[in-house]
């Protein structure tokens, strides 16, 4: 190259091109593999979970706690805290259980109905006369607990013992009335299910008791909402009723269920639930709640909480 005076200098020589350590080449490689499998995993897990499922759900409200919801958060000004068994509405901010689960006609879930699935419904009340569903009405989870064709038999008990030592009981009004001893086949929590099929009677475990259920402040389980004294009411099933509860059945306050809402017809059975696979947190979008994504809360595979029983 020639310099100011026409004369040429030496160009100088290309700087020697840098090469990485052999070891940080490895691992370049190594979290270029690692991200790609990731992100394919993660990819094939969701196009499975849409697939098999079809239709992703949340869980609003603590009518099938512990079961669903167990340690949520609900939003408040310090922060969060636990959502319990007394929180009886959830509002935007809150975190809850997300899954998936079978909803609608073409899936293979009504036909493998069982005891104890978990379910996604309407009640008879959400209806007109005519049968159209009102507009504006959520759908409810609960647990499946008589089939068709079965009668129902629900009891809830409350023992108080007088100055005396002495047991005493208080008959509710009607149709409620007097029913046999407590005893270990139920308990205050959860009450006695008794199946009946023709002569047989067969009582239903219980899956939770008192200790499941948290104090909180001055309702102490099992005190809170329920009435004195034994109490018993039937139902028998036609061929297309199912019978649901919650897994929280303190009282009504607690679980709307068919304890008050009455049988459910075949028709206003939506789904069922599967999987839990994280959790999200409910925001409030165009007026309708919605969950919104939290990569902290998401749970692995192999820690799903499956809901199916069989």
């Amino acid at each position: 190259m020639d310099n100011d005076n026409g004369k040429l200098t030496d160009s100088p020589l290309p700087p020697k091109e840098k090469k990485l350590p052999k070891w940080a080449k490895v691992f370049i490689d190594i979290a270029i593999v690692t991200v790609t499998v990731g992100s394919l995993s993660v990819l094939a897990n969701i196009t499975y979970l849409n697939v098999t499922y079809n239709s992703p759900f949340f869980v609003n409200g603590m009518s099938m706690y512990p079961t669903l919801n167990h340690d949520g958060l609900r939003k408040t000004n310090d922060g969060y805290r636990p959502l319990t068994w007394d929180d009886r509405a959830n509002q935007a901010g809150d975190i809850v259980d997300f899954g998936y689960c079978k909803i609608g006609e073409g899936k293979d879930w009504r036909e493998s109905l069982a005891r104890y699935d978990i379910l996604i419904t309407y009640y008879a009340s959400d209806f007109d006369a005519s049968g159209n569903l009102f507009s504006h009405r959520e759908q409810k989870i609960k647990r499946l607990i008589g089939l068709p064709g079965e009668t129902i038999r629900f009891e809830k008990v409350q023992r108080k013992i007088d100055d005396l030592g002495q047991k005493t009981e208080k008959v509710g009004e009607n149709p409620w009335e007097v029913v046999e001893e407590y005893s270990l086949d139920y308990n205050p929590a959860w009450g006695k299910t008794t199946i009946i099929v023709g002569d047989e009677e067969t009582v239903l475990q219980p899956l939770y008791g008192p200790e499941d259920f948290p104090d909180v402040g001055a309702l102490r389980y099992p005190d809170a909402g329920f009435k004195s004294g034994k109490l018993m009411k039937e139902w028998k099933l036609e061929d297309d009723e199912y019978f649901l509860m919650g897994d929280n059945r303190g009282s009504y306050i607690y679980s709307d269920d068919s304890r008050e809402e009455g049988p459910v017809k075949d028709y206003m059975l939506m789904g069922k639930a599967y999987l839990i696979t994280a959790k999200r947190e409910i925001v409030m979008k165009d007026g309708q709640m919605q969950a919104a994504f939290q990569l902290d809360k998401i749970r692995m595979p192999w820690d799903y909480l499956h809901l199916d029983w069989h």
